[in-house]
């Protein structure tokens, strides 16, 4: 019994040493944490004190009517507070540490009292239970409390990286107040500077004044009151403003303008919206001339529904009207002509013509005074000035809105008659000339299978009728001038082409560059925009008729006589705007299937 109690008691003792072990390394390990804890709380209280230390001493050179003071002092007080309250858990940490040392030594006096009591009796045992007993809830609770303060000084650390978060943005802020501070005390001194030499350039004129003779004799008259003199040096012109044509709102006055645009844009919708040949079908003897008028009286009686709408709509929302009448007629007027200008260039010229009538309308608004007097404009626009269509409408409804000047209604009007007549001229006459152009774009665009393009119904041209007649005359030497004609052109064809569109884009790139650097120039730079496209179009165009014109040549040059009598009767005949539609449709039905037999 004895042996199996002392081996009883041996393995007690081995399990007992096994666990005072492991709590002695927990509570050494303990202590370690705690004693770097300790170091740390240390750290940052110092930390605190010298953040503390260093706001105060830049609060004290701040004046306190600064914006940024009052923050700066809510800043110390949480700083103070919370460095209090540091310093309160760096003294609970330092009794933790106390407390956990003597744990640690009363271990180890248990463990070796627990060996001796084992050794010596089984009674020791007993009292070993006990001082366990005793000493492991002290144990415990140090290790509860020592837990507790590492939570508390983890939430002290979150609470301090806050405050040292917002100081940052404190001293940030405060730095660029600073900075603008700076800014400003230099802008200061130059203004001071400036006033300084203000002064001396004052106080040199003075004392040259009264040097003078002239001030002499001032100083001799009696009578003059200084006030009145004064006055007068302030302000030696005095100017009386009399609206002889008052228009008090601005929306009456920007009338003409916003007015204008609309019958502008709105006949040229007609004109995309609506075909521009005419159907022959179901009528005979239709010439060219009665085609293209008859076109544009159906869209004269549209254009008419479009003005009244607009006019009538500025006179219900309240538009300030002189004559109200006059108005409306001025505005059925105006877009009788904007649809005579845009159906001959669109007519004329196809795609385009209406490229054309868009670069128009983006140069008018801010080249015919509907804005700002054109005197207050670039030289470029004034000198276009008296050529846009804009100019003389926009004149005409300022008239029937303000009121009736000296004839300039009237003046306007007939200027505005003189573009629809130059207009029609176009259509009718000039675009015999230039039908073949308007052919060949259409044509192009057609082989694209992208665009509407519609057959031209003028086909005559004075440059063809020239070729034919050369190639009856004398075919070889017509021959041998077109193939020496058609290699030259195709040798520089295609590097006319890019080096015409390379340098549209360089120049626009330098045009955009110069407004960028110069803004004052926008307004010019747009109208030589528009120039620039207007020539590189041109430029292109030029090239593809020049490439369309040769290849006809070619195929003149290879005609029989017979064929060739034929297409110059046919081609005299079509280039005439008394030409009946039906004859032209037929000689082109000869072309294609001459073209389809080749």
């Amino acid at each position: 019994a004895y042996v199996s109690a002392a081996g009883r008691l041996s393995e007690i003792s081995s399990q007992v040493n096994g666990m005072i072990a492991e709590v002695s390394a927990a509570a050494s390990q303990a202590n370690v944490e705690v004693g770097g804890a300790l170091n740390d709380v240390t750290a940052v209280v110092e930390a605190n004190g010298r953040a503390i230390e260093r706001l105060k001493e830049l609060q004290s050179g701040l004046d306190p009517s600064l914006p940024g003071y009052n923050e700066i002092q809510t800043a110390i007080q949480r700083l103070e507070t919370q460095n209090a309250a540091d310093q309160e858990l760096l003294a609970n940490l330092t009794a933790l540490n106390n407390d956990t040392e003597d744990v640690i030594s009363a271990i180890q006096s248990s463990a070796d009292a627990i060996n001796a009591a084992i050794r010596d009796s089984a009674d020791s045992a007993s009292a070993v239970r006990d001082v366990l007993s005793s000493t492991l809830p002290d144990i415990n609770s140090a290790m509860s409390a020592m837990s507790a303060s590492a939570g508390a000084f983890s939430s002290a650390l979150d609470s301090q990286r806050r405050v040292v978060a917002e100081s940052i943005n404190l001293l940030t802020a405060l730095e660029g107040q600073l900075g603008d501070t700076v800014t400003a005390l230099v802008t200061l001194d130059g203004n001071l500077a400036d006033v300084e030499r203000d002064l001396e350039n004052v106080r040199t004129d003075v004392a040259a004044l009264s040097n003078a003779d002239i001030w002499n004799k001032v100083q001799a008259l009696t009578g003059l009151n200084p006030d009145q003199i004064a006055k007068f040096m302030a302000s030696p012109v005095q100017v009386n403003e009399h609206d002889v044509f008052p228009v008090p709102t601005y929306g009456s006055a920007m009338a003409p303008l916003f007015t204008n645009l609309s019958l502008w844009i709105g006949a040229f919708v007609l004109v995309v919206l609506i075909k521009q040949e005419v159907d022959t079908e179901g009528i005979e003897g239709l010439t060219v001339r009665q085609a293209y008028l008859g076109r544009w009286l159906l869209l004269a009686v549209l254009n008419v529904l479009q003005a009244l709408l607009v006019s009538i709509g500025n006179i219900v929302i309240g538009v300030q009207m002189a004559n109200a009448a006059a108005f409306v007629a001025t505005s059925v007027f105006v877009g009788f002509v904007y649809l005579a200008i845009i159906y001959a260039l669109a007519v004329s010229f196809g795609y385009i013509g209406k490229g054309i009538i868009i670069l128009f309308v983006i140069m008018q608004i801010p080249g015919a005074s509907g804005i700002y007097p054109i005197q207050m404009m670039p030289e470029f626009f004034q000198r276009l000035f008296p050529f846009f269509p804009f100019t003389h409408g926009i004149d005409a409804m300022r008239e029937t809105i303000g009121g009736f000047y000296d004839g300039y209604y009237l003046r306007a009007l007939a200027i505005l008659a003189v573009f629809a007549v130059l207009s029609f001229f176009l259509g009718i006459f000039v675009r015999q000339r230039i039908g073949s152009l308007s052919r060949l774009f259409n044509r192009n665009l057609d082989e694209t299978e992208l665009y509407v393009a519609e057959d031209v119904q003028i086909l005559g041209s004075r440059r063809r009728l020239h070729q034919m007649v050369q190639a009856l005359t004398n075919r070889e030497q017509f021959q041998a001038e077109t193939l020496a004609r058609r290699r030259r052109f195709e040798r520089s064809h295609l590097s006319l082409r890019r080096l015409a569109l390379l340098l549209g884009v360089l120049a626009s790139v330098i045009l955009l560059g110069f407004s960028w650097l110069f803004p004052d120039t926008k307004a010019t730079v747009l109208g030589l925009w528009g120039v620039l496209c207007l020539l590189v179009i041109g430029t292109l165009v030029t090239l593809e008729y020049l490439k369309q014109n040769i290849g006809f040549a070619t195929e003149v040059g290879e005609m029989p006589d017979l064929d060739l009598q034929n297409a110059l009767r046919h081609e005299e005949a079509a280039s005439h705007s008394a030409a009946v539609l039906d004859d032209l449709e037929a000689n082109r039905r000869d072309e294609r299937e001459q073209g389809q037999d080749a």
